[in-house]
């Protein structure tokens, strides 16, 4: 039997983008892939890719409309987001997300690594940042 989502009722299967938004808000209010995919009858895997797909896109948006001065971002979280492939390989990235405007600015994806780390860091030069906040992983 299909694992039917709680919200398939609700939600219409041609009406993606709305379900992609609440995977997408469900993500940033701290509901795990799992969970959030089981909620809405897809994949963890869909709902990874669509939150990455969201950072791909915001990232082309900001580079393409950002003025050549830098934007000051009062606050910046920066999170881990775990998925492990059926060949029980781990696979991790890191988003960082602009916590007053909840809108993802940067990620990554690589190993639990300095240099994974370091590539978002790089990216983040752009911003004029004034705390970053975790949740104390170790590198």
């Amino acid at each position: 039997a299909k694992n039917v989502g709680v919200l398939d009722s609700i939600i219409p299967a041609w009406d993606r983008l709305d379900k992609k938004l609440l995977a997408l808000q469900l993500y940033l209010e701290g509901n795990g892939l799992r969970g959030t995919g089981r909620i809405l009858g897809v994949s963890n895997v869909t709902v990874l890719n669509w939150i990455k797909q969201f950072g791909n896109n915001i990232k082309e948006y900001v580079l393409a409309n950002m003025p050549n001065e830098r934007r000051n971002i009062e606050i910046v979280e920066i999170d881990e987001m775990w998925h492990f492939t059926v060949k029980k390989t781990e696979i991790m990235g890191r988003i960082a997300i602009d916590r007053l405007d909840q809108e993802v600015i940067a990620d990554t994806v690589g190993g639990r690594s300095k240099k994974t780390l370091k590539r978002l860091l790089r990216l983040l030069n752009r911003y004029r940042i004034v705390q970053m906040a975790t949740d104390g992983f170790n590198v």
